[in-house]
């Protein structure tokens, strides 16, 4: 590791088994110490061939909102409650048999991975779509990887921050007539065909803003990112490592240190 300044700790390295929901630093409490400062993170993958690794930040669940999309009200039903608890398929993804509901993300800041528990499985997929609110329209998603969910377990969508991803304002129509809130950022999913025989349900969301993302990294290697300074961890956040194949002995190493 890099930064040679006795201020500075070290995390391990540690094993992470999640795809991104384990926590490898989180901030203190208090109104001093209550930020994480960051000089260099190092991620291992160790699943047995290629995978995708990074790490960033998971954005605390004061900071976004989800709810049900229905087409025919062009409306949105607030259900953050159960997208950010953890009980078994309580919020849903789509409708069964009815084009183009599906839900709703909106957060404070942008973030580029939405991890889902699917509790149930959707049987007779659908077909999804990706949009992001652009200022004047929602716009297609620029997703790298779109997650799977035909079977139970932990997947991913991650995607491209769309550089034209804007803040809602007042005078929106995704505000004035699809009920979004103003000041957050807009992502929508939709499932232009419907699933036909069991619609999915998720058991949790989580969001993350990936700081460092390398789409294949060999089984065996790491990747290293030098801030070649400091980084400040923002707003309260948690710092997650990422590798979008769970696997108990993938690993990240940490120098950093708590700070105002």
């Amino acid at each position: 590791m890099g930064l040679q300044n006795k201020l500075y700790s070290r995390t391990g390295p540690m094993a992470f088994p999640t795809i991104g929901s384990t926590v490898a630093l989180a901030p203190n409490s208090g109104s001093i110490n209550d930020s994480i400062i960051i000089g260099q993170v190092e991620v291992g993958n160790s699943t047995g061939a290629n995978a995708s690794c990074g790490f960033g930040i998971k954005l605390p669940n004061a900071m976004w909102l989800a709810g049900k999309f229905t087409a025919s009200s062009n409306a949105i039903t607030n259900d953050t409650t159960d997208a950010q608890s953890t009980t078994a398929s309580d919020f849903a993804l789509s409708t069964l048999s009815t084009n183009n509901d599906g839900y709703m993300l909106q957060a404070h800041e942008k973030f580029n991975v939405v991890n889902l528990v699917i509790g149930t499985a959707q049987n007779g997929a659908g077909v999804a779509e990706y949009t992001y609110w652009n200022g004047s329209a929602f716009a297609t998603l620029p997703t790298l990887a779109a997650p799977t969910v035909t079977s139970t377990g932990n997947v991913s969508l991650i995607f491209l921050t769309p550089s034209d991803w804007t803040p809602l304002v007042a005078a929106d129509v995704a505000v004035t007539t699809t009920l979004c809130t103003v000041g957050m950022y807009a992502l929508r999913v939709r499932y232009t065909t419907a699933p036909v025989t069991t619609a999915g349900l998720l058991t949790s969301i989580e969001l993350l803003k990936l700081l460092d993302y390398y789409e294949i990294v060999p089984d065996g290697n790491s990747i290293v990112f030098n801030s070649q300074g400091e980084i400040r961890i923002p707003f309260r956040a948690s710092l997650v490592p990422f590798c979008n194949v769970a696997n108990a002995a993938n690993w990240i190493d940490i120098e950093y240190r708590q700070g105002a």
